[in-house]
């Protein structure tokens, strides 16, 4: 992905390097999202969701949450501190 992120920035004329690039994709697409799922796993974990992202995982898939929740709209991470706007199940879909 940040490779095609790097190559579409330069076709869009972008002059820094690949490395500048990179970084610029960690910090703004790759590091966020991983603080979301981190907050999230740290507010809700328990030993059968981890199953469920096990099977999850070997079987492929999504991990899919109850009432068509999204993490990525519900999860608000503030100073050290997370907050979850509705309640999500773990559903393997």
């Amino acid at each position: 992905m940040s490779a095609e992120y790097v190559a579409s920035r330069q076709a869009a004329g972008d002059l820094r390097s690949m490395r500048e690039i990179a970084e610029e994709y960690n910090d703004m697409v790759i590091y966020p999202d991983k603080v979301r799922l981190n907050c999230y796993y740290y507010r809700h974990y328990s030993f059968v969701k981890d199953i469920q992202m096990i099977f999850c995982t070997v079987l492929g898939r999504k991990m899919k949450y109850a009432g068509g929740g999204d993490l990525r709209g519900g999860v608000i991470c503030g100073t050290g501190d997370c907050f979850i706007s509705a309640a999500l199940e773990f559903r393997c879909g």
